[in-house]
């Protein structure tokens, strides 16, 4: 019999064993050659746990897919927006070297000549996801948290209300986050699952390939039945 493929295996595996549940002569001679009932019972169980493994990591892959798209769509607009508050404050700030610390915004401050390469990377902000929502959430608690930034930010349409509002959308982006690490986690764990599973489904068709050639060598029309 062929080895399965990922593609095939779930239709070769169907198509296998009900072969064998349509075909009495077929049945008596693999009984003969020890796989009962009760054995070919027993593939047929490996066979719909994969199948049961396959819709399960399909559903999970799913899931995960979906919640990666949505969280690469919501942190484009996040970081739009954050932009969006930096480029602001900056203009408001941007020789404010107190406020900029406050803001998590110290990368831009005017501390002087850059001398070494360490010392530039040191200002240079993250571009990791965990610290673009760490320096979101800094960013606003920073403006919230200070009177002189709130009154100026609120002359050019950034009043407290907002920053608030705009800080609630950064802590459900990292909730949305942490549950993309969940999705992908689960897609991880079925995928694992599936693939043991197939090579469970896999051992038992080979070996019953090995065994049928060896007892059936004299009836060719029971090997065709079974793609042998």
């Amino acid at each position: 019999m062929p080895q399965l493929t990922d593609i095939t295996r779930e239709g070769q595996s169907t198509k296998l064993f009900n072969t064998i549940a349509e075909n009495p002569d077929l049945q008596h001679a693999l009984e003969e050659a020890g796989y009962t009932s009760d054995v070919i019972a027993q593939g047929r169980a490996l066979h719909d746990a994969h199948i049961a493994a396959l819709n399960h990591a399909n559903q999970a892959q799913g899931r995960r897919i979906n919640a990666t798209k949505a969280l690469q769509d919501q942190m484009k607009a996040m970081k739009i927006q954050v932009s969006g508050l930096e480029k602001i404050v900056r203009s408001l700030f941007g020789k404010d070297a107190g406020v900029l610390r406050a803001l998590d915004m110290r990368q831009y401050a005017a501390f002087g000549t850059v001398k070494t390469p360490e010392e530039k990377a040191s200002r240079q902000p993250s571009k990791s996801q965990a610290a673009f929502l760490a320096h979101a959430r800094s960013l606003y608690d920073g403006a919230l948290a200070r009177p002189d930034v709130l009154e100026k930010l609120a002359t050019v349409g950034y009043p407290a209300a907002r920053l608030a509002s705009e800080r609630e959308q950064v802590l459900a982006l990292a909730q949305a986050d942490a549950a993309q690490e969940v999705r992908k986690a689960e897609a991880k764990a079925s995928t694992a699952a599936l693939n043991a599973a197939e090579r469970a489904l896999d051992q038992w068709v080979s070996q019953l390939a090995t065994v049928a050639k060896v007892h059936m060598r004299a009836r060719p029309d029971l090997l065709d039945k079974l793609g042998l």
